[in-house]
Order: structure tokens, then sequence, then C-alpha cells
């Protein structure tokens, strides 16, 4: 049941995502200037993967260094766009724009020649994106800026290419080496924002600081899920279940602000479960034929 584990993994991931996103966004709205929450979100992560490896921490030791450094590099630019985006676009324009993630990634993985895209797999990306059209509904542009469609593009690559880089470096390096390069690059260069929160007059409260670090956390259990998701299913199948956020992501906002279910998120969320049911069923078809091969 390799490929069903991974789709779990990945719906974990992402549901642990979405909790992420809801508090930066929350601190991305107070006095945090954006390189201090990147900062304290990376050293939690750094500290947890320490912590759980300490007695093995060879483990940590890269073997491919390149390709490492390109991960950090790419989880670095994708988190500090999605703070920046977060800052200069309304919600209803962010997801759209962020969730051509999914189809960016099908289509270099078919490129690279890490897979073959099916009719299926094609079938259940496109419907799941239409779905996430349909659960947006109208969007009001009213608040974007430019540079809020910039740190969505920069975004959308950068994750994509940690996706398909990690897929490849999947087989040689340890989880735990893929996640500390993921946790170290936005630590060195949040370093700068905790120097700068220092010399801010208007410094965060508590709260808000035990916002970020529980973000960090949370952070650090979804990549945790995603790297494991990448490790026993496609790039093209985990990719698929990004679409699942704009579900966590209503019923966070039911639960949080009392956001009232619309007839288009309905639509559109019963669309994007359809998809992703495809892709359990197509995954379990797949695991049942390579036992019995």
């Amino acid at each position: 049941m390799t490929q069903t584990k991974g789709i779990f993994s990945a719906v974990a991931a992402f549901f642990s995502w979405v909790l992420v996103d809801t508090l930066v966004k929350l601190a991305s709205l107070s006095a945090f200037p954006s390189m201090a929450i990147l900062g304290l979100m990376g050293g939690v992560g750094i500290v947890g993967i320490l912590a759980v490896n300490r007695r093995n921490l060879a483990i940590l030791k890269p073997i491919h260094r390149r390709m490492h450094l390109l991960v950090g590099l790419c989880s670095l630019v994708s988190w500090y766009a999605n703070v920046i985006a977060f800052r200069h676009l309304p919600l209803t324009v962010f997801y759209p724009l962020v969730f051509t993630a999914p189809l960016l990634i099908a289509w270099m993985s078919t490129k690279l020649g890490h897979e073959r895209m099916t009719l299926p797999k094609i079938v259940f990306l496109v419907t799941g994106f239409l779905g996430v059209l349909v659960a947006v509904g109208p969007r009001e542009t009213a608040g974007a800026e430019w540079i809020g469609y910039l740190a969505c593009a920069a975004s959308v690559g950068a994750f994509a290419g940690s996706t398909i880089i990690i897929r490849k470096i999947s087989a040689t390096e340890s989880s735990a080496s893929i996640l500390l390069s993921c946790a170290i690059a936005p630590t060195l260069l949040g370093l700068f924002g905790l120097l700068d929160l220092s010399r801010n007059t208007t410094i965060p409260d508590l709260g808000m600081i035990w916002l970020v670090l529980l973000a960090g956390v949370l952070n650090l259990l979804a990549n945790a899920f995603y790297n494991k998701a990448l490790r026993h299913t496609s790039s093209t199948n985990v990719a698929q279940l990004h679409y699942t956020q704009i579900i966590w992501g209503a019923c966070v906002g039911y639960v949080l602000w009392g956001e009232k279910l619309t007839w288009n998120l309905t639509l559109g969320a019963a669309m994007i479960i359809g998809a992703g049911l495809g892709t359990l069923l197509q995954a379990r078809k797949e695991d049942r034929a390579a036992s019995t091969a």
C-alpha cells in the first residue's frame, strides 16, 4: 500500500499547511516583519529536527549538497513570497494563483522525465483546479497589488521546483536531512528580520510570538508528511491533493470566524473531493498491480 500511504501523507501535509497559513496570515497583519516570521519558524524547525535526531546526527549529513542548497533556496523563496503575497492580495485572488502549482508540477515532472502523464491524472488535475475556481467564486481584485502577483508567481515556481528536487533525491537522502535544508535557509535570512525586530519600536505582543512559534512546529510537521508522501507516490499525485487546502481552509474559516458555506464553495469542494478520491482509487489500483507483479 505504498502509494496509498503517500496519498494520506499528502492530505495530512496540506491540512497542516492550512493551519500554518492561518497563523502566518494573522502574524503578517500585525507588527511582525516578514523576515522575523521566517526566522522564528525556521529556528523552531531546526531545534525540532536536532532534538528528534540527537542520537543519530550523522543522518543529517547531505549526500548531494547542491541539491540540498537548491531545496533550501526554493523553501526560502516560497515562504518569503507567501508572506509578501498575504499582505498585498485578497485571499480570493491569492488562492486561484497559488493553486496553479499542481499544474506546473505535473508539467515539470513530465518534461524532466520523472513520470508519465495518463488520461486519469490529467482529468483529476483539471477537475481539481476547476473545483478551486468554482469554490473561490467571483474574484474581487480590489486591494490587489502588482507586488502580490509577482510574489505569488515566485512562490508557485519555488514550490514546484522544490517538489521536483525532493522527489528526485528522496531515494538517496534521509528525510531528516531534507527537512533540515528546508529550515536552514529561511532561518539564516530570518536572522536579519530578528535584528530588525529588535530595533523596531513596535514589538509584537507575546501572543503573536507564540502563534509564529506554533506555526514553525506545524510547518515542520507538514514538511515531514510532504517528504513522506513524495517517497511513496508520484509528484503529480501529491500535487493533485494540494487542492484539498481549499476544503480545509473553509473548515478553519467556519470554526474560527463562523464563515458560511456558499453554494459555489460546496460545489467546488465536491469537485475537489471527487478528484482526490479518483487519485486515491487510482493509487490503490497501482498498489494492487505492483503487489501481484
